[in-house]
């Protein structure tokens, strides 16, 4: 203002016209909606500026152009370009979430996934789902308590039918009761490796979709960064041009261009970053767990239960 008095001009005020949005409650409820307005005002205030700037440019007064640019425009770009750093974080929040953890496309035919493979809960419904899971067992691998001892099922008929007091039925076990008791813990334990070799080939199958989708995220990043880099390679070659260097306003726009072309530079390569991590963790367990399905032994929960070897 003191400016324009010295110089002899008139100074007349005005409103910048505001963003098309409304601010409601509503809309600013969420943080990326209120970095979004922020970022569209900023943005308005820039045009304004501009066109400001074009204004003393067709007027040739140097003065003020190098005041717009010294006082206004420089800080005007750097603001910008924070604000569009901010909302593109924002935006991004949670999404590998949704994609990778509990994504319904992974667990197609797999009703027994939630079941085998349930969320942290609580020591009663943790009791309560162990107790659902050896009804559901046959009666060869459902365990049954015998004077606190764990047996197989048939093992548990045979001592329950001999009468008498648990004690002296248990000292007088005979050989063929013995036999029979280790046929019955055998053909349990089978059963029960069998089941684990099916959940974990489910679950490995599961575990390669989710790195093959994990390459093709990886792949349509870099394929992104790749445009992106091009993009900003042809702004920098325009900005260097002998022919661009005498329209200020123009270079500014440039500026500005360039400014958020890195901004989503570098969210992407954060992007295809956090994905190829996730991508090397997958194949981790893919390895391991092909690793341990090559080895052939049983789990070693199996190797504590009572009866005879498998």
């Amino acid at each position: 203002m003191a400016y324009q008095t010295v110089r002899g001009g008139q100074l007349i005020l005005a409103d910048i016209g505001k963003p098309p949005a409304p601010v409601t409650v509503s809309s600013t409820a969420v943080g990326l909606q209120l970095v979004q307005q922020a970022l569209e005002m900023e943005k308005t205030v820039n045009a304004a500026l501009l066109q400001l700037h074009s204004i003393g440019d067709s007027a040739s007064d140097a003065h003020f152009l190098d005041f717009i640019e010294g006082e206004c425009l420089d800080a005007q770009a750097s603001c910008l370009k924070r604000l569009s750093d901010l909302a593109s974080q924002l935006a991004q929040c949670g999404q590998g979430l949704g994609e990778f953890a509990f994504d319904r496309e992974l667990l197609h035919d797999q009703s027994d996934y939630p079941r085998s493979h349930a969320p942290p809960a609580s020591a009663s419904a943790a009791i309560r789902r162990s107790a659902q899971r050896r009804l559901k067992q046959p009666a060869a691998c459902r365990p049954a308590p015998d004077n606190g001892i764990w047996r197989a099922g048939p093992a548990a008929a045979g001592s329950s039918s001999r009468g008498g007091s648990r004690g002296t039925a248990d000292a007088d076990i005979s050989n063929d009761t013995d036999a029979s008791a280790g046929a019955g813990s055998s053909g349990g334990l089978y059963s029960a490796h069998i089941n684990e070799e099916v959940s974990r080939a489910k679950l490995r199958d599961t575990m390669l979709r989710m790195l093959r989708r994990s390459d093709i995220l990886i792949a349509a990043a870099e394929s992104q960064l790749k445009q992106v880099c091009r993009q900003i390679e042809l702004e920098r070659v325009r900005f260097d041009r002998a022919c661009y260097r005498s329209q200020r306003s123009f270079r500014y726009t440039l500026r500005l261009r360039m400014a958020v072309l890195e901004g989503m530079c570098n969210m992407l390569r954060e992007y295809a970053t956090t994905k190829m991590t996730e991508r090397n963790n997958f194949a981790a367990i893919v390895r391991a767990m092909e690793l341990e399905m090559a080895g052939g032994d049983l789990p070693s929960p199996f190797y504590h239960r009572g009866g005879g070897d498998p």
